[in-house]
């Protein structure tokens, strides 16, 4: 395959992964609890950019630099009736910032569902993480920054209440900081899990960086 692999986390009876095979295709590999056998699909997307992102902050420092990294497939989930993976793009077309691209697959047969972008004209989201809980719920963290903001995290969460819409996604912030960090490189502890007791509920990890740019400063 094409390395970089993510897993799409919450379980159910399959495991499931997915790589990127161009910008415009994904590779879904699936396998069952009980099987030895892998069977893998290969799905259109819809177009995004795996160029190098900028993102400077109000200091100017750029936590967006962190090369091709950056456009791995960094979040997955899966629950009864769906899978999805996560991943950031450079600007195009109209996603002047660097954003996030949610794809959404049929859980019985991989058919693509819908595709969403979490994005703003003024800063960045990249870095996204993702996980479901026991009642199929999906909770997403992404790292957001640049312009007028210090690069921190926000979150939002997919259940009952909040379905996925059509024009766009609503993020809340977790955190704040006041500087951007001493190197092109951010996101490595952003993730989400379900919480291992109360299961429909979820734990979930970012980081800002407050005080200065050293890795001191790296708060979660």
């Amino acid at each position: 395959g094409n390395g970089n692999y993510r897993f799409a986390q919450g379980g159910w009876s399959r495991i499931h992964w997915a790589t990127h095979l161009t910008t415009s295709s994904l590779r879904l590999f699936r396998i069952d609890e009980s099987s030895t056998t892998v069977y893998y699909v290969d799905k259109t997307v819809a177009l995004w950019s795996d160029q190098t992102m900028s993102a400077p902050g109000p200091d100017g420092r750029d936590w967006a630099g962190y090369g091709a990294a950056n456009a791995w497939i960094l979040g997955g989930y899966a629950n009864g009736s769906e899978l999805g993976f996560l991943w950031a793009s450079a600007p195009i077309g109209s996603r002047t910032q660097p954003f996030t691209r949610i794809a959404r697959f049929r859980y019985t047969d991989r058919a693509l569902i819908s595709e969403h972008d979490i994005w703003n004209a003024s800063y960045a989201y990249i870095y996204p993480a993702a996980c479901t809980n026991a009642r199929g719920d999906v909770a997403v963290v992404t790292a957001v920054g640049g312009g007028s903001l210090y690069p921190h995290t926000s979150a939002f969460l997919i259940d009952s209440y909040v379905g996925w819409p059509g024009p766009g996604i609503t993020t809340y912030p977790m955190s704040s900081g006041n500087s951007g960090p001493a190197t092109n490189r951010w996101g490595d502890y952003f993730t989400v899990m379900r919480h291992p007791r109360s299961t429909n509920t979820f734990l979930a990890s970012g980081m800002a960086q407050v005080g200065g740019t050293a890795n001191a400063n790296s708060e979660p």
